[in-house]
This record gives C-alpha cells, structure tokens and sequence, in this order.
C-alpha cells in the first residue's frame, strides 16, 4: 500500500499496488493530480522530502531490474569450461606418456552408453556424448557435454596410469561446431567424430582430419557422397572412413518404398555407403541399404478390428533404437564395423540375409553366414591373446567363430567392388 499526495489536492490518495507496478502507477497517479482541477480547492505542492521518496523509489526498483538482466547475461556469457594453451612440443610429450602403457580392450556402444569390457565409462567433468575406440591398443578418443552447449574433447587408452588429456574445447555456433585445440588452432565443421588417434570434422564437400599428434589436414570425398553421421569403425588405425550417399528427403507420406522392398529381399545391390581410404582414395562400395536407418511412426489412426488400425500417413525417422529400445539392427551403424589386425584393415557388413567380410588391403570378399530369413546382428570379440572373434545372432539362435581371420583362410573369396575415382 502506498499514499501519494495530489500536486492540486490537500487531501492524500491510498493506493494497494504490487511493488514491481510501483513505477508505472506513480507517473499515472501523479498525472492525475497535474490535471486541471473542477473544483477552486486550494494548490497542493508535495514537499521535497516527498518528492526524493518517490524517485528514490523508482530509480532503486530499476536499478534492482536492470541488475538481473545484467547478472543473467553474464552467467549466460560465462564459459562453463576453459582449456591451458599449451605448445604442440608440449601435447606431443603428454600424449606420448599416455600411451606408453595399457592394453586391448572389448568397446561396445550400448543404450547410447560406453562401455569397456562390460563396465560403463564415466568422465567426472561432464557427460558422455560421443566416442571412438579401437579394440586392439584400448586407445580411444570421446566428447563430454559441459553445459550451455559446450563441449570438451578427450584421448585416453584403456590402462594407461595417466589421467584422460583434453585435447580441445568445442562450442555451438549456429549450424557448425567450432573446435580450438590445447595448443591454439581453431577448425570448424557440421559435427565432431572421435576416433582412437585424434577426431574427424566433417563438412559439405570433404571433411578435416585432427590426429591428436599431428596437424589437420583438409580432405576431399567423393562426389555425391558424405561422411556418415556415425561410424562404428574406427577410423584412426585403418584409415578408413564411412561414407553415405546423399539422397533426397525420404518420402514421408507414402506407405511403401519399392526400393526398400526389393533390396530387403535382395533383388538389388546397394551403394548408399562406401569405405573410403583417407590416405589413397580407394572406395569399396558396400551392399548395405540407407533404408533400414529408418524408424516407423503411423499417425491418422482408426481401429478397425481387434488386430488392424486404418492409418492415413506415416513418418520416417532416423533411429538407433526401436521405439520398444531395442537395436534398430538394419541401422547402418549395427550393420557395418571396421578395423585393423595384424593382416591389414578388414570390414565385416550385413546384408540383412548374409555377414560379409572384407579384406580391405586386398580387395576380397568373403561370405561367412548366410540365413535366407534374415541375420539379425553380428559383433566382433577382440581377446586378450590377439585373436579375433565373432558372434552373429541368426533368429533364435546364436552362432560364434573363435579365430575369425584363420577361419577366413578356408571359405572361398570374391573380388569386390572398389575404385580409386568414384
């Protein structure tokens, strides 16, 4: 409640307002009281302690406002992380210690966790975005979420007695992602892909590549094709890198998409993803299809009986998962994995109806499980005496290969489809 007393009146006003509306009352109120008096009653004039009261008032509830919004902005601008500028000499030395000693490991991505040899990863400074790993050293690189869309990223090897070395900040700056290493350089892309030696910046017409022991190098694609929003692989030991074919929108109102189709019964070969070798240009086109990314959702729904619903549309979605959070397993990502041995780079691919392997050094594809109604998933099972293995889930039943390059020795092979233009 305050009392404002009329310039034109003797007597006083009562007003019940809200503090916060003190300042738009007071010249409304005081408006009032300048008109021109009706009646011939005597001139008031407020005294000059009355006057300061009121626009002390004012200036102290402004000066409160302006000095939130003042607060906020810096809280808004402050940077929730900062990085030590260090000398490459200095980097170079550090990440030389850190992986002077540790050991293979078994990575896996599961519910959109990491994890090694069953344990979940966790980083005390942020939360866990993204990473890139190779099972044979235990070198791995990855991305923690900060706060206020900045991001950290770091190199660390399964073992080593070093603590995680941050390699760089990255922030949000509309569209592009804006990295500045330790040791000052800044380089911008669409996004940030981790791999076990360093990280990959891709953009429209190639991408940039960041080891963490060597400088960035810009390299072009192949037209008509992009580096794959998730890569499985790892890219730093093989130099090999997944590439997908740029496509117009899918079609989001239809209900049947004959290519699909066909390619899921394997009427056709795809080439909507290549492996592309960063160091010779070589691509490999794989018979996997960018349909199976894909994630349904009916909208328009009628029911028409116990077991039908009528729908009017449908939607298409990239997913990972299915909507129940199970493996979208016909996603590219389940579908295509990669990485070095001890005879070279191979690719191990799903078809949907068979598990293919590639000897990426030689140019050989060999078929090592075949199910005419459908391979649901494949994992490769480095182990601790060098030996590669695999499972593969064939509908109910699961099949595993204990020494999978020796096993290769005695399938036949066929040539591949590779080219060093596309």
């Amino acid at each position: 409640m305050i009392r404002v007393f009329c310039f034109n009146d003797v007597e006083s006003l009562t007003v019940n307002v809200s503090k916060y509306l003190l300042p738009l009352v007071i010249p409304v109120v005081l408006s009032g009281c300048l008109s021109t008096p009706k009646s011939a009653a005597p001139k008031y004039e407020p005294t000059a302690e009355q006057r300061s009261a009121v626009m002390k008032a004012r200036n102290a509830f402004i000066e409160r406002i302006a000095g939130v919004k003042k607060q906020q902005q810096v809280k808004q601008a402050e940077p929730t992380v900062t990085i030590e500028t260090i000398s490459p000499a200095e980097l170079s030395a550090s990440y030389e210690k850190l992986i002077a000693n540790g050991r293979t490991a078994n990575f896996s991505i599961e519910n959109k966790e990491l994890f090694i040899d069953g344990q979940s990863y966790l980083d005390m400074e942020g939360t866990l975005v993204i990473a890139g790993f190779d099972n044979k050293s235990g070198k791995f690189s990855y991305i923690i979420e900060v706060g206020n869309e900045e991001y950290v990223a770091k190199t660390m090897r399964v073992g080593s007695t070093e603590e995680p070395l941050t390699f760089a900040k990255i922030t949000k700056s509309g569209d592009r992602m804006v990295m500045k290493t330790v040791t000052g350089e800044t380089i911008t892309g669409e996004r940030v892909i981790p791999t076990s030696t360093g990280f990959i910046m891709p953009r429209s017409n190639g991408l940039i590549e960041i080891p963490i022991n060597d400088k960035a190098r810009p390299i072009g694609l192949p037209k008509g094709y992009v580096a794959a929003a998730m890569q499985r692989g790892d890219i730093g030991t093989t130099n090999i890198i997944l590439l997908e074919k740029l496509k117009e929108a899918d079609n989001e109102g239809g209900l049947f998409d004959f290519s699909e189709i066909t390619s899921s019964i394997g009427l056709t070969e795809d080439d909507d993803y290549l492996f592309f070798d960063l160091e010779t240009g070589k691509s490999t086109v794989l018979n996997v299809s960018r349909e199976g990314k894909n994630e349904q959702h009916m909208y328009n729904c009628k029911r028409q009986n116990d077991y039908v619903n009528k729908c009017s549309g449908m939607v298409k979605y990239e997913s990972l998962y299915t909507k129940l959070g199970t493996k979208n397993t016909q996603h590219y990502f389940w579908s295509i994995d990669w990485l070095s041995t001890d005879e070279g780079p191979i690719g191990v691919i799903n078809t949907g109806t068979t598990v293919e392997v590639i000897d990426l050094t030689n140019d050989k594809q060999f078929v090592v499980f075949e199910r005419l109604m459908g391979v649901n998933e494949f994992n490769l099972l480095p182990t601790q005496d060098g030996r590669l293995g695999m499972s593969v889930k064939l509908g109910f039943s699961t099949e595993e290969i204990d020494d999978l390059l020796a096993h290769l020795k005695s399938l036949p092979a066929e040539k591949v489809k590779s080219t060093t233009k596309l």
